[in-house]
């Protein structure tokens, strides 16, 4: 029950406490979040691929690969490091990204994904790969000119012959 004290609408105690709680939560995630952000991306002596949008990197990671375990979202991380840009990349502007209806968990697996796909032993699996398309499509017309080098999670993997 609210008490009037100088005509100020005064809040319970409880519900001032649970909202709090809740703000100081909702804190906690973001300043982890940014923090992980931060970390990995400007980490002192590693090289980072300068043609590419860190925040759109990470966006086409989600947007291509969210419904894939870890590894198929490094797959797909080093298929576009392999690739050097995200030109034809659907999922860097797919309205999921845009809206940002994805997990915070998917959010930190595509960062660390990105992260490690700087690596060359850690994206050998894909054996070069600079295109993929989900395994339930047709073959896509451009696969035609190109060599599958994997298959990982629900995504078919190619690079030029």
């Amino acid at each position: 029950m609210n008490k009037n004290w100088n005509g100020y609408n005064m809040i319970p105690t409880e519900e001032l406490n649970d909202n709090l709680s809740c703000l100081i939560n909702v804190i906690m995630v973001t300043l982890l979040i940014s923090a992980v952000v931060l970390i990995i991306f400007f980490y002192p002596g590693v090289s980072h691929a300068s043609e590419i949008d860190k925040s759109k990197f990470v966006d086409a990671c989600i947007g291509e690969a969210e419904g894939e375990p870890y590894i198929g979202k490094l797959a797909v991380s080093c298929a576009i490091r392999n690739r050097g840009s995200l030109i034809g990349v659907y999922g860097v502007n797919s309205p999921r990204v845009k809206l940002h209806k994805y997990s915070s968990k998917v959010f930190v697996d595509c960062v660390r994904a990105c992260e490690e796909s700087k690596y060359t032993d850690n994206c050998g699996f894909i054996h070069g790969a600079t295109a993929w398309e989900g395994v339930k499509f047709k073959t896509p017309y451009w696969a035609v000119r190109m060599q599958q080098t994997a298959i990982i999670g629900n995504q078919r993997f190619y690079r030029r012959k």
